[in-house]
This record gives structure tokens, C-alpha cells and sequence, in this order.
């Protein structure tokens, strides 16, 4: 290595050679590693995430042919099809070969546990459970194959499934965690390879200027001491250089020693020196010219290092083009320019010349000259009589002289060709040379800029990432200064990043920024000073945005690291204030709720200790069970009122829709709540005979309700609440209007939302969950209806619900007489009641005796069974959970396959919801408690009166 150091240092070529091939190599190992970086890492991307969609796909075949299965052999159980029987085999064909593709690739616990469960659950079903249940099938035994499916009450297949879509929903999550580190590889790549240029940049700069000053330094002294007189020394530095400007010294050192220590032999022998002085003047000729082309290349280096730095101070193409062809053009003396690149379509820029003939040479300029020079790999002139418009006022006939100079890209090949026209004057190698170099120049430039466009096009996609996000993102430096800031960012703090002059901001225009976009800002800037220090012991704070409307940011950070050295910091500021009002509006919730549970439960449990350990009047035990029974459905309806909300947001309310008369409701409704207030005076305004519409009639008279109710409640000083029913273009129009409180304006846009209520003082004192309106909403519209408000504050309000109406009205009308005839004839008949809760069998006992059934009681399965074979009676009421750990649904099963007990109507009275399953099983009625003990005698005798062949409604 040390003699290829001396090697290079003897000669001045060797060591521009050596600095433009080092410049050179440089730049090529830089974009080669760059280009393999982002090639590797695209392809790591892409094996990744084909990896992980490959198990996302047979994840969701296992599933689906897990299911195919269970549907086939469900199928054959009941239709004994050979084509499903074959579709079974060929399923579990199937599935053993997903699960055979699925195990070669590399799996989380997860997914092998959920593929060795899947394995063992059809092998274990293929082996054992599939032959019982073909068997049971030719034979017809449904009881047994329920049995045989129905593991406990559970189908093991639903586990399987729901384990499937988990894994599923993990692999996708992993998908975008790769996409997440794909886009930041890239990004820090990129920073990577800009840092890289930057510092080839500046040393060759360097460089470049070392070495000019190693040459034109020594030679200037050189020069200096040739003319300094007698005594000249020379300093070691000049003497000791291995180059030529060494070499030059040591012959100019002997030469004046030899002629100092020989000046009186060479006074004495004046005719030999006569002799040699044209000698000594051709070797000064010879060092003046090796002078001169040494100021020439020094000319030519400064020339060429102004070049690059003129082209190295634009980042636009067009600009860089213009700015090398007008300095080309003008310091070679030539008559006009062109330089064209050969992208597609070209960019061009000329000199000297039309805008036409600029295009013309542009159009044409892989003809000729230019494949003449790529092939000689060096410039090409082509000389040729010049045109009259070239030749001007000039008569007489000139030579003209097209220099063509191609402009090699880093992987040698043709990216632009320079085209340069002198008239009159030839144009020389070394001109030729210089352009050569300015072109390499000009290569440099090109690569750079086309490097610098994909840099800013990756910077803009990632920009226009961070712009779509949800959240704001705040990158600063280790200092704290900002550097970007996304769209979101932004709109949290009311500015436009556009306008941003992110070059000119400091930390403290950061903090000063930020306090006065923020409500606390000294809780703001003492959190960002910490989350730019190493221990900061707060990872996340919460504050409010300044502003008419209050808004709640999160605020949490990321230190970023580079090769260990903090580098900067990101910020990130989520808007959570929806979810903040939700928490408020909860605990608002939480708190209401708790009055309104607590309050009536203490009257319960007041009253009944009362008459449990007190003796009383008659009356007064009477009065304290009304108070009771009050506040027990006052809690009733409240527990409801949860319970509807959960199914109708689950989406499991069920809706028994029929035609409903709407006036007869609305008139009973008035007239109750009329008897429970004397200070409000309710008026019902009948227009039409009858309102009938589609719908729940349990449902809809919920919601009238609601809306009376809320009509008196929110009128404590009393007034008129009127009620109206009208007929609007084919819908039935209801309006409850009352003279109350009125609602503010502020308040309308939440005021059918769940949990909402108007946050005054007075209306804190009237109570309420904030669930009636969401209610009414939930089931107007699943009515296909409208509700809405108008009210003044102070002034009443008005709530208006729109129904669609049934255009041909059913008669409603029903008989007195039939009826007294069908509770005649239902007091004859005898009801089996199977209920394990003794207080609900006696209280449902009681009452229908009173109602003049007779009533057989049984607290388990079995029992019931016993007591509707041995003899049939009108009707079975049945509880689903029974003391023998058997359900209501294995009894219900067992009376429809039973011949003679088929058209019994059986009603299920229990706390589980499952009225579509009833559907299902021909259930006659569907009673969900808690319930008032006469809806169940009033099903019976409706049931009774109408039950068809097959004990279900018609």
C-alpha cells in the first residue's frame, strides 16, 4: 500500500487519475449498495408478506372446509343424500391438505395450536363420531344425533371456527406491522444515501483544492526563487517531492550549485559558457512552456471546479441543462449549443440557436453524430460547409465544426449528448479533451439530480402517508426544533403545514408555538422538555386545544435512535375527545344509574322489612304491597330499558311486527298517565278512526311511553301535554307536545344518543338514565321511521314519530262475546307449568287459577314429562334452565316428536333470550321475565282461542 502511495505521488496525472477514480468509485459502490439495500429489502417484503397472506388464505380454506364438513354431514343426517356423503370425504380431502400445506410454513403458537386442534377434532370425528352418526342417520334417530352433535349444549366446531377467525384477524394485524417497517427501511435508506453523496461531495472538494494548492504553491515558489538572484535556497519540501515539480527542482538546485561552485572556472572559461548558453536557453524554454501548460491546467481545473459548482446549486433539471450550455457555449468561444438527454420524451436546453432548431436537434439526435461517438467512446466532430443562415452577411464559404460529446451514466451508458457548432475555426484535442471532462461533470450532476427527484418523490409518498393518518405527527430534532409536522397535526392546532417554515424554527418557537395552542401550557412544555431528555419518566399526557370548541389530544413520544446517538424525537397527538365525552357521559351514567336503582330498591326493601317484622291494618299492608309492586316495575322497566338497549345495539332485538291500530293506544296510554298526575292535564286529539301500521305493538307502545313519559317528567310545573295523530302522505304522524322545560339549543345534535342528558340543575333533580330517546330512536327506525325534535328553551317541546302506514287497514275489532267464550271455555282446560323457581311457580299458579285454569306444577324435566304424556293437557308453560341441569328446549323436543302431543302449544317463560330458536321449535308463545304474571294468562287465552293444527300461531 505505501508503494502504491509513492507510485501515485510521482506524478500529477497519477494523482488526478487516482482522485477522479476514487470520486468515481465511490459514487458507483454508494448507488450499487443503495440499489441492492432497497432491492434486498423489497424482496424481504414481499417473501414476508406473501408468507404471511399464503397462511392468511389457508387459514381461511381450513375454516371454510371445517364448515363444509359439518354442513355435508349435517345435510346426509337429514336428507341421507349420496352426494353429500361424498362431498363429506371430499372435504376432509381437503382440509388434510390445507393443513399439510399449512404446517410448511413457520407458524406462531397460535396457529399450530389451532391447526393441531383442527387435526385431532377430524380424526377423532372421522373416526368415532361420523360412523355413529351415519348409523343413527339410516335410522332416523334425531334425538340421538342432536345428542351426538351437541356436546354438553356446545358444538365444538363453533370453538374451532371462532380460534380460525382470530388467527386470521393476528395475520392480518401482521400484515400491516410489515408494511409499517418496509416504508421505514426505506426512509432511512434513503437518508443514508443522501448523507453518502454529501460527504463524496466534500471530498472531493477538498480534495480537489488540496491538490491545486500542492501544485500551483510549489511552482509559484519555484518560480519566485528562479528569480531571486544569486543566492537562492531551496526549501526541502520543493527538493524532496517525488513528482515532476520535484524532479524540475533538484535539476534547477544542481544546475545553480554546479554553476555557483564553478563560477570563476566558468568566468575563466567564458567561451564554453558562450557555447552552452544556448543549451541553458533551450531548457528554459523547455521549463517555460512545462510552466505554461502547468498554468493551463491549473486555468483548466479552476474552470472545471466553477462548472461543477455552478451545476451542483440547482435541483432542476431544465435549470441545470440551461446553465451548463450557456457556460459551455460561452467560454469555448462556439457559435451555438445544444445539450439533449435521452429520456422519453427528452429534456433539452439550447444556446445561441432557435427554439425550433433546438427541437429539431432534439428530435433527431440518436442520428449520426452521436452513434459515431458512443461507438468511438470518446467525442466525435464532424466537419461540413456551414448554411447560409449560419454564414449570415457574410458571401464567402466557411467550414463549420459540430463537436458531438456523449454524457455516460454510472453504468456507461449514453444519458444525454452535448452538441457544440464553431464556424471558421477548428476545434483542437484538448478542446476536446476539456469537453470530455466537462461532461463527466455533467453525468455527475444528471445522477445526482435524478437521485435527489427519487428522494423527494419517497419523502412526498411518506408525507402523503403521515397526511392520511388519524392522528397528528410531530418530528423534531434532538434539539427539540420541528421538522414536519402531518395534515392531521395541523388541523388539531388550527394551522396550515404549508406555511410553515420548518428551516427557520427553533426550539423555542416550538414551545412558544405550542403554548399558545394549548389551555395548559406550562403542563404542555414541561412534558416536551422532559420527552427530549434520556430519562424522562412520562410517556404520555393528555391536554386541551385552545379554541371554541374543546377538543382532548393525547399526546405520547418516540425517542429515535442512529447507530445508538439520539437523532430526534416523534410526537404523536391522538384527538380523543369523542372518546372523553364518552367516558364523562359513562360515568354521568354510572352515577345516575346507581340513584335510580338504589332509590326505588330502598322503598322495596323499606316497605317489605315493615311487614315482615311489623303488625298493621289491612289497609295498611295493602298500601305498603302497592308501593311495592309500584317501585318493583318501576325497576322492571329500568332493568328493560338496559336490556333493550344491549340487544338492539348486538342487533339481537327481535320484532314481532304485525298490524297495529296506533288510537286505541294512544288513547289508553293518555288516560294512564292522566291517573298518575294532577298537575298536567293530557289530551288526546283523535283526527282518524284508525292509524294502523306495521309493526311490534309491544315495541311501539314502549316508545309512546317513553315519550309521555318524558313529556309529564320534564314539566314539573305542569301544563298541557297534548297528543295528536294525523295522516301525512301515506305515514302516520304522532306529535307529544308539552309545555315544560324545553331543551337547548347546544343539546339537540347528542340528545338521542345513549347515556345523553341535558347537564342543568333542574333537570339533575328529575332523574332518568338517558336511555329512553336512544331507545325510541333505535326502534322507530327499525320501523322504518322517523323521529325528531323541535323545542324552544323555557318554551315546551315538541317529538314527532312518522310510521309508515298499513294502506289496507286490517279490522281490529274483536268480539266480547267470543272472548268471554274462549276464557269459558279456557277454564276448563288443564296448563302444565314446568318451573324450577318456587316464588315464580307459585306466583304464576296463583294467578292462573284465578283466571279459572287448573294448574299442574313440576320443578324438573322429567316431571313434566311425566305429567303431559300420562294426560294431555291444553297447554305447557316451560322454563328453559330446570333444577336437573336438563333444558326447557329437551322437553319442548320431545312433545313434538311425540304423535299425540304435537299440537300441545307450549310457552317458554324464562330470563334467556332466544325467541328465534323458539320460532324454530313451533313454540306457541315467548315470555321473557321479568314479566307481569297477567301477560301469561292473556297468552293462554289468546292462544287457546286461536292455536292452529300444528300448536303454533297462525
Amino acid at each position: 500500500m505505501l508503494n502504491l502511495g509513492r507510485y501515485i505521488r510521482k506524478s500529477i496525472k497519477r494523482r488526478f487519475q487516482t482522485m477522479l477514480f476514487l470520486g468515481l468509485s465511490l459514487v458507483v459502490l454508494g448507488s450499487s449498495f443503495v440499489l441492492w439495500r432497497a432491492y434486498d429489502t423489497y424482496r424481504s417484503y414481499e417473501i414476508s408478506i406473501k408468507e404471511v397472506q399464503d397462511k392468511l388464505l389457508l387459514i381461511t380454506d381450513m375454516a371454510d372446509h371445517s364448515n363444509e364438513i359439518i354442513m355435508k354431514t349435517r345435510g346426509y343426517y337429514i336428507f341421507l343424500d349420496k352426494l353429500d356423503y361424498k362431498g363429506i370425504f371430499t372435504a376432509r380431502d381437503q382440509l388434510n391438505s390445507t393443513l399439510a400445506k399449512l404446517r410448511t410454513y413457520p407458524l406462531t403458537p397460535a396457529e399450530a395450536d389451532l391447526t393441531d386442534k383442527v387435526d385431532a377434532f377430524f380424526d377423532k370425528y372421522f373416526r368415532t363420531t361420523l360412523s355413529k352418526g351415519l348409523a343413527l342417520a339410516d335410522k332416523r334417530d334425531f334425538e340421538s344425533l342432536k345428542d351426538l352433535v351437541y356436546t354438553n349444549g356446545v358444538n365444538p366446531i363453533n370453538t374451532l371456527l371462532q380460534e380460525a377467525r382470530l388467527a386470521k384477524k393476528q395475520a392480518e394485524r401482521l400484515l400491516v406491522t410489515e408494511s409499517d417497517r418496509q416504508i421505514r427501511s426505506l426512509v432511512v435508506q434513503g437518508a443514508y444515501f443522501v448523507g453518502y453523496i454529501l460527504i463524496i461531495l466534500f471530498l472531493q472538494l477538498y480534495m480537489a483544492r488540496m491538490l491545486s494548492k500542492d501544485i500551483s504553491g510549489p511552482i509559484t515558489s519555484l518560480a519566485r526563487l528562479t528569480s531571486g538572484g544569486d543566492r537562492m535556497e531551496f526549501p526541502a519540501s520543493l527538493t524532496e517531492r517525488p513528482d515532476e515539480v520535484g524532479i524540475l527542482t533538484r535539476a534547477l538546485k544542481r544546475m545553480i550549485h554546479d554553476i555557483q561552485e564553478n563560477e570563476e572556472e566558468l568566468t575563466a572559461q567564458n567561451e564554453e559558457l558562450f557555447a552552452q548558453q544556448e543549451e541553458l536557453q533551450a531548457q528554459q524554454d523547455e521549463l517555460q512552456t512545462a510552466l505554461g501548460k502547468m498554468e493551463q491546467n491549473e486555468a483548466y481545473l479552476l474552470t472545471l471546479n466553477r462548472f461543477t459548482k455552478m451545476l451542483s446549486n440547482t435541483d432542476a433539471k431544465r435549470d441545470l441543462l440551461e446553465r451548463a450550455i450557456r457556460k459551455l457555449t460561452e467560454m469555448s468561444g462556439m457559435e451555438k449549443g445544444v445539450i439533449v438527454t435521452l429520456d422519453n420524451p427528452p429534456a433539452y436546453a439550447s444556446f445561441g440557436m432557435g427554439e425550433s432548431e433546438a427541437a429539431r436537434a432534439a428530435q433527431r439526435v440518436r442520428d449520426g453524430g452521436l452513434q459515431r461517438a458512443v461507438q468511438m467512446r470518446r467525442p466525435y466532430i464532424r466537419e461540413r460547409e456551414v448554411s447560409e443562415a449560419e454564414r449570415g452577411y457574410l458571401e464567402e464559404a466557411m467550414r463549420g465544426y459540430d463537436l458531438f460529446v456523449p454524457v455516460w451514466d454510472e453504468k456507461e451508458q449514453p444519458a444525454a449528448c452535448l452538441i457544440l457548432t464553431r464556424v471558421g475555426k477548428p476545434i483542437s484535442d484538448k478542446e476536446q479533451e476539456e469537453f470530455a471532462g466537462y461532461a463527466s461533470q455533467i453525468s455527475l450532476a444528471l445522477s445526482k439530480l435524478k437521485l435527489h427527484e427519487t428522494v423527494m418523490h419517497r419523502n412526498q409518498m411518506i408525507m402523503d402517508v403521515l397526511d392520511v393518518m388519524h392522528t397528528g405527527v410531530q418530528l423534531t430534532d434532538a434539539d427539540g426544533r420541528v421538522l414536519q409536522i402531518n395534515a392531521k397535526m395541523g388541523e388539531i392546532l388550527g394551522v396550515d403545514p404549508k406555511t410553515i417554515d420548518f428551516d427557520r424554527t427553533s426550539f423555542a418557537s416550538h414551545i412558544s408555538f405550542m403554548r399558545t395552542h394549548t389551555e395548559e401550557p406550562e403542563r404542555v412544555e414541561a412534558f416536551i422538555r422532559e420527552a427530549l431528555t434520556e430519562n424522562a419518566s412520562h410517556k404520555m399526557m393528555r391536554y386541551a386545544v385552545s379554541g371554541p370548541d374543546e377538543r382532548i389530544i393525547e399526546l405520547y413520544f418516540e425517542p429515535l435512535y442512529h447507530n445508538g446517538v439520539r437523532t430526534g424525537t416523534l410526537f404523536v397527538h391522538r384527538d380523543i375527545t369523542k372518546e372523553h365525552e364518552v367516558d364523562r357521559m359513562k360515568s354521568e351514567f354510572v352515577s345516575t344509574v346507581s340513584h335510580e336503582l338504589r332509590t326505588p330498591l330502598a322503598s322495596v326493601l323499606g316497605f317489605a322489612e315493615l311487614l315482615l317484622h311489623r303488625e298493621m291494618s289491612p289497609e295498611r299492608r295493602r298500601k305498603y304491597v302497592t308501593t311495592i309492586h309500584r317501585e318493583a316495575l318501576r325497576l322492571t322497566n329500568l332493568i328493560n330499558d338496559f336490556l333493550d338497549l344491549q340487544r338492539m345495539e348486538s342487533g339481537k332485538q327481535t320484532y314481532d311486527m304485525k298490524p297495529v291500530d296506533l288510537v286505541p293506544i294512544l288513547n289508553g296510554l293518555t288516560k294512564q298517565q292522566q291517573a298518575v298526575t294532577n298537575r298536567h292535564r293530557l289530551t288526546f286529539h283523535r283526527t282518524l278512526p284508525t292509524a294502523v301500521v306495521l309493526g311490534d305493538e309491544e315495541k311501539l307502545r314502549q316508545v309512546l311511553v317513553n315519550l309521555l313519559g318524558n313529556a309529564v317528567k320534564y314539566s314539573p310545573e305542569g301544563g298541557n301535554v297534548d297528543i295528536r295523530c294525523s295522516r301525512d302522505r301515506g305515514c302516520i304522524r304522532i306529535e307529544v307536545q308539552d309545555e315544560g322545560l324545553g331543551i337547548p339549543e347546544e343539546a339537540k345534535g347528542r340528545l338521542f344518543e345513549k347515556f345523553a342528558r341535558v347537564d342543568n340543575s333542574d333537570r339533575r333533580e328529575i332523574g332518568g338514565t338517558g336511555l329512553g330517546l336512544a331507545i325510541v330512536k333505535e326502534i322507530v327506525e327499525r320501523h322504518q321511521g322517523t323521529v325528531e325534535v323541535k323545542s324552544v328553551l323555557g318554551g315546551g317541546s315538541t317529538f314527532t314519530v312518522v310510521l309508515p302506514a298499513v294502506e289496507n287497514e286490517l279490522s281490529m275489532a274483536s268480539g266480547e262475546e267470543e272472548a268471554s267464550a274462549a276464557r269459558e271455555q279456557a277454564g276448563k282446560n288443564r296448563i302444565v307449568l314446568v318451573e324450577n323457581d318456587p316464588s315464580m311457580a307459585e306466583m304464576l299458579s296463583e294467578e292462573l287459577r284465578e283466571n279459572g285454569y287448573h294448574v299442574e306444577a313440576c320443578d324438573n324435566g322429567e316431571a313434566g314429562w311425566l305429567a303431559v304424556r300420562g294426560n294431555r293437557p291444553a297447554a305447557v308453560v316451560v322454563d328453559l334452565m330446570l333444577e336437573d341441569q336438563s333444558s326447557g328446549w329437551r322437553l319442548i323436543d320431545r312433545m313434538k316428536a311425540a304423535e299425540e302431543l304435537r299440537n300441545v302449544p307450549v310457552i317458554v317463560s324464562s330470563a334467556l333470550e332466544e325467541q328465534d330458536k323458539g320460532r324454530e321449535s313451533g313454540v306457541a308463545g315467548y315470555l321473557v321475565k321479568p314479566y307481569p304474571p297477567g301477560k301469561l294468562a292473556e297468552m293462554l287465552l289468546r292462544i287457546l282461542g286461536e292455536t292452529g293444527p300444528n300448536g303454533s300461531l297462525e
